[in-house]
């Protein structure tokens, strides 16, 4: 049986651990202020390291319930050392209150890797310069910012964050994010710490905002690159979005998807 999407991130079926760690690697052959041999020695370390923590972690991490939200921070941290230490960009890290409740080990999982997706964008553009990575916990959330110095040109309908909201979305989270020219990008994400409800046959409300549009427009006849443009998205973006409603709505045709939207998403 395939594991849940929230399960994917750290067990090598998703490639953003792995593209994080090639990164990595790049950023020490490439630094100007190791010799030769010494870039050597570190990205085979690195890359020896990479793999043993491969192994030795997917099947603990799965196995465990909740990992205390400082400790779930430590490991995102530990994963981006090299590339902070190495690369172009300077990452600061703001970790969560020791006193915060744990977090469901899925909902960790998912949060490391929304944040390594989000950080793949940065380093592919190559217009960021600094990031700041802050973890919080209000109660009842685990919160998620990234502040970055880039040119605030990424806009959240951008196909290469849709990693970001798939990873987001796998742990029942929501995202927003808000961009300004000459002042950067504010990525925020919220993931709820109490278990979500069965998604099978939950109503249309409980979609995001964006799953909503998009149902809507369906059931009134359009196809995706009628919807895509409506919205002022991809066509990419909107098959995302018609797999995400049919799951939480659990349809299993698109026509199933229209009369549930047209019911107020609760089955006959």
């Amino acid at each position: 049986m395939e594991a849940p999407q929230s399960d994917r991130s750290e067990t090598g079926r998703d490639p953003d651990r792995f593209a994080v760690a090639l990164r990595s690697l790049l950023a020490i052959l490439r630094s100007e202020r190791l010799t030769d041999r010494v870039a050597r020695v570190e990205a085979e370390q690195l890359a020896t390291r990479t793999m043993i923590a491969l192994r030795e972690t997917v099947e603990a991490e799965q196995a465990e319930a909740f990992e205390p939200a400082v400790g779930a921070f430590e490991k995102l941290k530990d994963e981006l050392a090299p590339l902070n230490r190495f690369g172009d960009m300077a990452i600061e890290f703001f970790p969560p209150p020791a006193t915060g409740r744990a977090v469901p080990a899925p909902t960790a999982r998912a949060a490391r890797a929304a944040v390594r997706n989000a950080l793949l964008v940065q380093l592919d553009a190559g217009d960021v310069t600094r990031e700041r990575i802050e973890w919080a916990c209000d109660g009842t959330n685990l919160l998620v910012n990234m502040h970055d110095d880039g040119p605030g040109q990424v806009r959240r309908e951008d196909d290469a964050l849709r990693p970001v909201a798939e990873h987001v979305e796998s742990a029942g989270g929501t995202w927003d994010l808000d961009s300004t020219p000459g002042w950067g990008s504010h990525l925020q994400i919220v993931f709820p710490l109490d278990p979500p409800a069965p998604a099978t046959g939950t109503a249309l409300e409980d979609l995001t905002p964006r799953q909503r549009q998009v149902v809507v427009l369906i059931a009134q006849g359009m196809t995706n690159p009628e919807v895509a443009d409506h919205l002022g998205i991809s066509a990419n973006t909107v098959k995302f979005h018609v797999r995400q409603a049919m799951r939480h709505l659990g349809a299993s045709r698109r026509s199933e998807l229209a009369a549930l939207a047209a019911s107020g998403g609760n089955p006959a």
